[in-house]
């Protein structure tokens, strides 16, 4: 099975398009997913702007208004595109709760004794519990998908011609 066979041979990449944050985006009137033309549904992303404010308290989150961008597809394809994220969140929540569990239980045995190195320990158990879901979201990217910034919102297209056509439907480039 070669990588990325799933897009035509080529490694899965999402193809972006960068809009201001107040611009309102336009799609293409064929679903983000499977490209059939005038679909029925809308699948909805929805994200607060890139912050380390809640990090620090989850209060903060509540200072930042969340971005929502809906992409024209069919009610089949919206599900899957649903069901994909959930299972997304699900794989990140099964692995790093594995990961903490076994360094919980086994600290003594796992961790070195000097602090320098128990710190890059931790670095590698962290990298272990969200390393697939990263490498997934990297390689086998969403039908769509938004980064939202302070002041620019990252569209995220698996289809590289709907990334194009909604580039030119909003007078912007595919990055």
């Amino acid at each position: 099975m070669r990588l990325g066979h799933r897009y035509g041979g080529r490694m899965a990449l999402s193809h972006d398009v960068t809009l201001p944050r107040e611009q309102e985006a336009t799609f293409p009137d064929r679903c983000v997913a499977c490209g059939t033309e005038g679909p029925e549904d809308l699948y909805t992303v929805r994200q607060r702007p890139l912050s380390f404010l809640p990090f620090l308290s989850p209060l903060f989150s509540v200072f930042t208004s969340k971005v929502e961008a809906s992409a024209p597809a069919c009610r089949d394809c919206r599900e899957e595109c649903v069901r994909q994220v959930r299972y997304r969140s699900l794989l990140s929540f099964v692995l790093l709760a594995g990961v903490a569990t076994v360094v919980i239980v086994w600290h003594e045995q796992l961790l070195p004794t000097t602090r320098g190195t128990r710190k890059l320990a931790f670095l590698g158990y962290a990298l272990i519990g969200v390393g697939p879901t990263i490498l997934l979201d990297v390689f086998a990217p969403r039908a769509f998908d938004i980064t939202a910034r302070k002041d620019t919102v990252d569209y995220e297209f698996r289809s590289e011609s709907y990334a194009e056509e909604f580039a030119d439907n909003n007078g912007a480039a595919v990055e």
